[in-house]
């Protein structure tokens, strides 16, 4: 992936509150795998790039969508 200079690298708490979530909440979206991994440009020195979080939001925000679709998919299949 491609980045533009413009994409900036942020802090954790630039970061949640980017995505309006608490700093734990951010932190245990992150341990969870449905935030980006943090880079390290310096030890003890998490970032993260703005376009990776917003692409990961739009993904989260996706996901109860297409659960509510799977499950309407095996509901018709069991009832065919």
């Amino acid at each position: 992936m491609e980045y533009l200079s413009t994409d900036p690298l942020l802090t954790a708490e630039q970061s949640a509150a980017e995505i309006t979530l608490s700093l734990p909440g951010f932190w245990k979206a992150v341990q969870a795998c449905r935030m980006p991994q943090p880079y390290y440009p310096a030890s003890r020195a998490p970032r993260w790039r703005l376009s990776e979080l917003r692409v990961a939001v739009e993904q989260t925000r996706s996901l109860p969508c297409i659960q509510k679709m799977a499950r309407r998919a095996a509901r018709y299949q069991a009832a065919a």
